[in-house]
């Protein structure tokens, strides 16, 4: 069996655009009417996907990383440059 490393990275809750669209999102849910454009497209689902799984989802995102290999090892390289502003974690993890 195999065994693969991934990685991902999560934005902040407490950015001004995130609480703004979580804000919308839960109005829209409260008063059953479809989500804006701009929300549901923040949150990566249609004007009809309501629920916590929607709100956690838009958080986590994929980043651009970089191969590494060299004669001994193989791996990820990720330039600081290239990591958006809003990000508060990234998170490398295993899988079999």
């Amino acid at each position: 069996m195999g065994m693969s490393t991934h990685l991902t990275a999560f934005k902040s809750r407490d950015s001004k655009e995130f609480k703004k669209h979580e804000e919308i999102f839960r109005m829209c849910l409260g008063h059953g009417v479809s989500l804006p454009t701009e929300t549901a497209l923040f949150f990566r689902c249609n004007s009809e996907c309501y629920g916590e799984y929607e709100i956690e989802e838009s958080i986590e995102m994929k980043i651009k990383h970089h191969e590494y290999c060299d004669d001994a090892r193989q791996g990820f390289e990720i330039l600081v440059s290239e990591i958006p502003k809003d990000v508060e974690v990234i998170r490398f993890y295993n899988a079999w």
